[in-house]
């Protein structure tokens, strides 16, 4: 299958030829042609195995996953005044996160050409889990906010002290809640139990199985 040309109307059997990867159910995921239909709700748990920042926190922070992140930032949204849908899209503008290209750091996808395959890459993910899952495609303002002062929180108590080479884009200041460190699957608990929570109320399409 030529890549360049339009994949829509291709069988799963022509995307299979193009390059592809496993997902954590024995599924599979078409990085540069993604589908709704291939967003598996069973595979969400990945969520709570992608670490934030790289891996990149202190020493003694074994663990900040991607779910705790996004909890955190349905929970600032909540305060803050933000609507039930408002709340869910917080709680995950970051999902597609658990497919490729991944928890790609932020100044290296700023700093990426506009054609590059990376962010192509990153942007089919969101449009396809997002549409999958019902969340809004746009990134609202109290969801923006939300993702940056979590950002400070998070620079604040799970991050060393930055070289003075690091360049740190201006953020707002840090929530008064810290960050706590969970373990994966009290990540993957919390995280899921809100997801199918807020899916029910706003009746969205997908629920995760078996929790």
């Amino acid at each position: 299958v030529d890549v360049r040309v339009s994949m829509d109307d291709a069988s799963i059997e022509e995307r299979a030829r193009m390059r592809h990867c496993q997902t954590m159910t024995g599924g599979i995921w078409f990085p540069d042609a993604p589908r709704p239909e291939d967003v598996n709700p069973a595979d969400f748990r990945a969520v709570a195995r992608v670490n934030r920042f790289g891996g990149h926190t202190r020493e003694d922070v074994d663990f900040y996953v991607v779910a705790e992140h996004l909890w955190l930032c349905g929970e600032w949204v909540a305060e803050n005044g933000g609507s039930p849908q408002d709340v869910y899209d917080a709680h995950t503008h970051d999902l597609e996160e658990i497919y490729p290209p991944g928890d790609q750091l932020g100044p290296i996808l700023r700093g990426e050409p506009p054609d590059s395959t990376i962010l192509a890459m990153s942007r089919k993910a969101k449009v396809a889990v997002r549409t999958a899952i019902g969340a809004s495609l746009v990134k609202s303002e109290i969801v923006s906010m939300a993702d940056r002062v979590l950002l400070a929180t998070e620079k604040r108590d799970l991050l060393n002290a930055p070289s003075p080479l690091v360049k740190w884009t201006d953020l707002p200041e840090p929530w008064g809640r810290t960050s706590d460190v969970w373990q994966p699957r009290c990540a993957w608990r919390v995280w899921a139990g809100r997801f199918n929570a807020l899916a029910a109320l706003l009746q969205k399409p997908l629920r995760i199985p078996d929790l």
